[in-house]
């Protein structure tokens, strides 16, 4: 069976909330994406406080509600701090979470075993690619 790519996924990034400052208590909002309607959905995440997300969301009718932990690790550039949230599935530190189209709950990359695009190319395509790239 062929593996599910990133680029066909719903990410949902801690980055843009944390630059925006909505991870502190009580801050809430709604992530959507639109996809053609392939795969539209709208995501209500709550800061719940300041330790973990509240994703609810819905798929196929059927509601979900995730929590997702978040912890801050010392950044050597820029921030202070940043942002990481953990996988709900392995426990992963990461900072995208992914909903691909055969599966109804985010979680990281490695538990839905998807890859890039990028990845799924021979290796002469590659350094052809590579070589190209040099020139222009």
């Amino acid at each position: 069976m062929a593996k599910a790519l990133v680029e066909r996924s719903l990410p949902f990034a801690i980055y843009g909330l944390a630059r925006q400052g909505l991870l502190r208590p009580g801050c809430k909002g709604i992530s959507s994406w639109d996809t053609g309607g392939e795969m539209d959905i709208a995501c209500q995440w709550r800061a719940d406080g300041g330790i973990r997300l509240v994703l609810d969301y819905s798929v196929d009718d059927v509601n979900i509600s995730e929590w997702v932990s978040i912890e801050s690790e010392p950044c050597r550039v820029g921030a202070p701090v940043r942002y990481v949230m953990l996988c709900p599935q392995c426990f992963r530190r990461v900072r995208v979470l992914y909903k691909p189209p055969r599966d109804e709950r985010f979680a990281c990359r490695l538990c839905h075993d998807l890859c890039y695009r990028s990845q799924l190319r021979s290796r002469k395509y590659r350094r052809i690619r590579r070589m190209l790239n040099a020139r222009y």
